[in-house]
Order: C-alpha cells, then structure tokens, then sequence
C-alpha cells in the first residue's frame, strides 16, 4: 500500500501565497492544482466517500431491512491490494491517509488558521466546504471591488511594464472570478488607458490591431525598444554629470553667515569682507572678477563730494574719469587699482591750474 498511497507531504507554499483572508481565489486554485497533480482532489470535494462509513451504513439497512442492499457506489469490500489515489474504491486505510493528506494540505497553508475562522474538525471534505461557502461569495459588492481595482491600476514614466501587466493580469482574473464578466476588448481598453501620455504615440497606431494578443505583443516590443534606448548611455557623460552635480552640491551647501557678504560658496572663516576670518585679504584681480558685492561694495561705492557753483568747482577728491586735470600736478596715491573701488584710479588734486588768458 506504500507504493501507491505514496509518503509524499503536502506542498507548503510560500508565506506570500498562504491563505491571508483576501487572497482565496488565487490560495484555491494553487491548492486544487496540487491536488489534482496527487489524483486527491476527489477527497477534497467530497466524491470520494469513507468505505468504513459506507459499509456501516449498509449494514444498518441490511439489519432493518432485509430486502433492501447498500447502493452506495462506492462501497466496497475492504481489499488487501493497493489502489491508485485516483481510485473511486479505496480501502479504509488508505481513504484515511488521502483524506489526512489533503486536510493536511489546506490547513498548513493557511495564516493564522483560528483567525480567519479555518474549521480544522472533520474530513478535508468538511473543511474546505466551510472555506468556500465563506470565501467563495460573488455579489454586486464583490464586483464593484474588483472592478475598481482594476481600472485603478496605471503605469508612470520609468514604470516596468511588464511588472504593470502582470498586476493588471492579477486584478482581471480576481475580477472575473467574482463575476465580473470583462472581456478581452474591455481588457484591452483598461491595458491601453492605464499607459501615461507618452505612449499615445504607440497607442494611436494600434487601432488596427484590435485583438489583445496583438496589442499585448506591440506594447511589449515598444517597451523593449524604449527600455534599451534608456540603458545605453556614453559612459563619459555620465561620469562628466556626476562630477558636475557633486560640485555643484557642495558649492550650494557653504553659506558665509557674515552680515556684509552672505554669499554661497564659502563660509565666514574664509570671507574677504570685514567681519569674515580673512577681512581684507583680497586676491589680485578680486574687483575685476566682479567681488565687490554685498553691503560691503555698496559702502565702497559712495563717495561724498562737495557741492559746487554754476561758475567754479572746487574739488578735493575725483577719479579719473570724472575729472579733466594736469596730470602733471597731480600725484597718484597707489599705482595699482584698487580692489574695493572696481576700475577706478583714485587721484588727490593738489592744484587747479589758471584758465589760460584771452587776448
């Protein structure tokens, strides 16, 4: 009997695909494949009949009854031969180690059994009538759920398609099982309107093929097409882009904190400007970089002069470009330009020559 009775153990699926209270219909179908690949399934829905019940059954009928006979069809003698899972007549023992094998089956593959309600007392026939008379409900609320679900379902930019068409393969099963009824053309408009915008151009080409097989195939294709155009990359950009990025944050992130600067890309214990850790320690060349900025520049650039008649101009203190002087009379103060006063040459007027006579 070990031949065809078998010591094989039941299959224990993963954690993910146990039985969680919402995920019968998938948790079902896995179980009744396993059970049909056995030959057991006639124990799991109750087909195949217990021969010890059968023969005691019969036996009360034949004492009450004489002329009456058991016709149950599946109560047999009890046989020493082995019979295949399959069998229709199997001995008591043997009908006692599928049915434990397929109770086994359902129970250790369901999450928190007591939670969810899981009859565990009975044969597997027993237990799995309680599951689907539970479960296994289609009403117009059902139906609305899935449904909505499933057109609730839409792919982004950057999304892996074929990832966005097995979910949407997952919510039409789920649907059409509670009794959705969505056909293939319904399924092919939910695939097509859950795409972004940017492929309305591959969209607009497939009104001429409107099986979904066909639509399936093409949207494939342009994914490929598209998924490989976005890996190849010039490895040199790529590197010149990181490095341009990492400067670019780090010269984002020094912020100088001093009153008269506050610029980016240092802090205040290397700021030039008064109050900053290297007040005045100016580069050459800083004015003509344009550094002269901030309340600082604004306090270099005003110079107060002294007021002047329509007839003569006094001045103590002019730039060069302001001023018609003798250059031979006049003395420049530094030779080279200053930094806080950007192009200007500063020069102190010690005479004003005489207006040269009219004759």
């Amino acid at each position: 009997m070990t031949s065809k009775s078998g010591r094989l153990s039941p299959p224990i699926l993963p954690d993910s695909e146990k039985f969680n209270g919402t995920n019968y219909l998938e948790w079902k179908e896995t179980i009744l494949m396993a059970c049909c690949v056995r030959g057991a399934q006639g124990y799991l829905e109750g087909r195949i009949m217990n021969p010890a019940q059968s023969v005691s059954s019969s036996s009360f009928h034949q004492a009450t009854d004489t002329s009456s006979a058991s016709t149950s069809p599946y109560a047999v003698p009890s046989s020493t031969e082995d019979t295949p899972w399959t069998s229709l007549s199997p001995s008591a023992e043997e009908w006692d180690m599928r049915d434990a094998w397929c109770l086994l089956a359902i129970c250790q593959n369901v999450k928190n059994a007591v939670g969810l309600g899981l009859k565990t007392s009975g044969t597997a026939a027993d237990v799995w009538k309680s599951l689907e008379d539970r479960y296994n409900t289609s009403s117009d609320l059902a139906r609305v759920y899935a449904q909505r679900e499933l057109r609730g379902v839409t792919m982004s930019d950057g999304d892996n398609f074929q990832t966005h068409l097995s979910t949407l393969h997952v919510k039409h099963k789920q649907a059409n099982a509670v009794g959705a009824n969505i056909t293939d053309s319904d399924f092919r408009e939910i695939i097509l309107a859950s795409l972004p915008s940017s492929w309305d151009n591959i969209i607009s080409t497939l009104h001429r093929t409107p099986l979904l097989m066909d639509t399936i195939v093409s949207l494939k294709m342009h994914w490929q097409r598209v998924n490989q155009n976005t890996k190849v990359q010039t490895p040199g950009t790529t590197m010149v882009a990181l490095k341009a990025n990492t400067r670019n944050d780090t010269f984002n992130k020094k912020v100088c904190v001093n009153a008269n600067c506050r610029c980016h890309g240092h802090l205040i214990e290397d700021c030039y400007w008064k109050g900053g850790g290297k007040e005045g320690q100016f580069p050459p060349g800083f004015g003509q970089r344009g550094g002269a900025t901030g309340s600082a520049a604004n306090a270099a650039s005003h110079t107060t002069l002294p007021e002047a008649t329509a007839n003569v101009a006094v001045v103590e203190t002019a730039y060069a470009l302001c001023a018609m002087i003798n250059t031979s009379d006049a003395q420049p103060v530094m030779d080279q330009p200053d930094d806080t006063h950007g192009d200007f040459i500063e020069y102190t007027v010690t005479k004003i020559p005489d207006p040269p006579d009219e004759h």
